[in-house]
């Protein structure tokens, strides 16, 4: 039986956690989100393995909550670029 998405989005999501709180990262607004844009691209995916590309795209929604967390961050209206 396959994992369940959110199961596979949550280890990808503690993976990123856990490699910036060693490196005590800050990304900037926009950042994460470029990434997850980039490994959405299937044109950059140079494979034809299913659980490769599932993997990628989990990375990419862990990406995407990291963005929606760094904007929840930002204190006031608006964000800069």
């Amino acid at each position: 039986m396959a994992r369940a998405a959110i199961e596979i989005v949550s280890d990808a999501k503690r993976k990123i956690d856990k490699e910036r709180q060693r490196g005590d990262f800050r990304p900037a607004p926009y950042f994460d989100a470029q990434a997850a844009a980039g490994m959405c691209d299937p044109t950059n995916y140079g494979g034809n393995n299913k659980s490769e590309w599932i993997k990628k795209l989990a990375t990419a929604a862990a990406y995407i909550l990291c963005e929606i967390e760094t904007i929840q961050a930002i204190k006031g209206d608006g964000i800069l670029k």
